[in-house]
């Protein structure tokens, strides 16, 4: 195993940097994942020693191809070692408003449900506190108006849920696509990774729904914070794959393009369907009439 690695990796841990910060410093460096799993996994057994500069990988010598065994079996019980370094939701929300950069280098250390987990809060928000307000106001109104609040909050709540349903499949969908378009402009990932950074970059969503209720300056805040979590966007993504702000705008515009085309051909199909069956309500309609006039 090559010295430098592990005393880098050693070194690197010792000062407070995170498994993923390490790992991503390595792998910019031409490291291959296999040798970095291994020295993170065997630098957590020994003491910082040495340079603390990153190392870059030379020619593999002999010793290191007669490590190849030793890499493929330690790779695998490493990963049970590496810690999640996750943060609580409400962290996650700060984190990624304040510090993107900070939360889209350890995107690793979240799992596709907590991403989905994440959405699904994001989604209901607005569902909740619509209800709450109706709720509120129904304690306090007249008879009339308390039935029309109530018969507006379900009416608006099965349309959230259809919503819901609706789109959880689709941003399934949206993810394996930008996952695709972006691999044509050089970037690697799991869809797992790319699928939260769509989903966590939504952060600053959450706490646009807050500030909107402050009085006069509510709007123009909520504004704002809808606007960052675009840029949110582009910082997770130029983060996490390393690549350059033009290449990630030639990916987006790509990604973008192509959503539209597919929900262009979701409403023609839906409006297609439409013209359909009124037609064929039309035609059942006249029929009825035929058949009446002859008898």
């Amino acid at each position: 195993m090559d010295e430098r690695i592990l005393t880098y990796i050693s070194d690197s841990l010792a000062k407070g940097y995170t498994e993923t910060q390490v790992r991503q410093a390595l792998q910019s460096r031409g490291w291959k994942e296999e040798d970095i799993n291994t020295a993170l996994f065997l630098a957590m057994n020994q003491p910082p020693i040495g340079d603390e500069s990153v190392p870059q990988q030379t020619e593999p010598t002999a010793m290191q191809n007669n490590d190849s065994n030793e890499l493929s079996n330690i790779s695998d019980s490493f990963s049970n070692h590496v810690s999640d370094q996750k943060l609580s939701f409400s962290d996650r929300i700060l984190t990624i408003t304040k510090n993107p950069k900070e939360f889209f280098r350890n995107i690793e250390a979240y799992s596709l449900v907590d991403g989905l987990v994440f959405n699904l809060i994001l989604l209901t928000i607005p569902l909740v506190s619509v209800l709450g307000f109706v709720f509120f106001s129904v304690q306090g109104g007249s008879g009339l108006e308390s039935l029309i609040l109530l018969l507006f909050s379900v009416i608006f709540a099965a349309v959230s849920l259809v919503m819901i349903v609706i789109t959880i499949p689709l941003q399934f969908l949206l993810a394996f696509l930008a996952k695709l378009v972006f691999s044509w402009f050089g970037a690697k990932t799991s869809y797992k990774n790319m699928y939260n950074i769509f989903a966590f970059s939504a952060a600053p969503m959450i706490l646009s729904y807050v500030f909107y209720l402050v009085p006069y300056v509510g709007p123009v805040l909520s504004t704002v914070l809808s606007v960052w979590s675009i840029v949110v966007l582009f910082i997770g993504l130029t983060e996490h794959f390393d690549l350059s702000l033009g290449k990630v705008l030639g990916a987006l515009v790509v990604f973008f393009f192509l959503v539209g085309i597919l929900f262009g051909a979701i409403l023609l199909l839906i409006l297609v369907a439409g013209v359909g069956a009124f037609a064929a309500l039309i035609g059942s309609g006249s029929g009825l009439e035929a058949i009446n006039s002859t008898v």
